[in-house]
């Protein structure tokens, strides 16, 4: 396990491999939209972790995941269609 602190920000690479395992679930289930599936691997890691670890790295999974469950579709033209139909509510 790694226990030093990296300089600015007091996380180390092990919250970072935790981060990824409990929030993997959120990133990957097809049942949530891409805003939930962000909300609830924020919140499985806030709840493990305590801190933000992770938010970067789900803003930019997410939509990749949405994207990569279009079969039909190579991965660029499916992540373009994913992006746009991105909605603020």
């Amino acid at each position: 396990m790694c226990t030093d602190l990296a300089d600015g920000h007091r996380m180390n690479a092990q919250q970072f491999f935790e981060s990824a395992q409990v929030s993997s679930h959120a990133v990957c289930d097809p049942a949530l939209s891409m805003g939930r599936r962000i909300l609830e691997g924020v919140t499985a890691t806030r709840n493990r972790i305590g801190t933000n670890t992770n938010l970067g790295i789900l803003l930019l999974c997410v939509p990749l995941a949405k994207a990569a469950e279009n079969v039909n579709s190579d991965l660029q033209s499916s992540l373009a269609e994913t992006l746009e139909k991105l909605e603020l509510r």
